[in-house]
């Protein structure tokens, strides 16, 4: 009974309860940062309950959390978090646009509908003109205005 008793030094319960809040705040947030920590701090807790100085398991723990990190983050995040869904103004780039007010040249600005909306708009290109009825492409937000360009004809 001592035996096991020991096995449960400040040490081990210190790793353990780290490991435990890394993998709550792990699930909480689902970042693919904190996993690493934690399967370092499992490591640690390993070390510890073989009765590994605490200097052997503060390296085991930064060492195994950097190299899982920097190693396994990137492979996971082009594998496993495959698809990422542009949000708010950055979903409307790419999209089609009606001009309803002629957009000149050199900046002057006109008007576009857009999923029922009505934006301010300018051409890329500085020497286009777009004239009402006209559908372009909406290829940037620069400040409160829609930023376009014609819609290629092979699109």
């Amino acid at each position: 009974m001592e035996s096991l008793l020991s096995i449960f030094s400040n040490d081990v319960i210190f790793w353990l309860t780290l490991m435990m809040i890394l993998i709550i705040n792990e699930i909480l947030t689902v970042g693919l940062v904190t996993i690493w920590f934690a399967i370092g701090a499992a490591v640690a807790t390993l070390a510890a309950g073989l009765g590994a100085p605490i200097y052997v398991q503060i390296i085991l723990f930064l060492a195994v959390s950097i190299v899982l990190l920097f190693y396994t983050k990137p492979f996971m995040d082009k594998y496993v978090v495959t698809r990422k869904v542009a949000t708010n103004i950055d979903s409307i780039i790419g999209e089609k646009i009606e001009i309803t007010q002629k957009v000149e040249s050199y900046g002057k600005v006109g008007v576009g509908k857009l999923q029922g909306k009505e934006w301010s708009i300018i051409a890329e290109n500085p020497k286009e003109e777009f004239e009402a009825g006209e559908i372009c492409q909406v290829v940037k937000v620069q400040g409160v205005k829609l930023v376009v360009k014609k819609v290629d004809s092979d699109v």
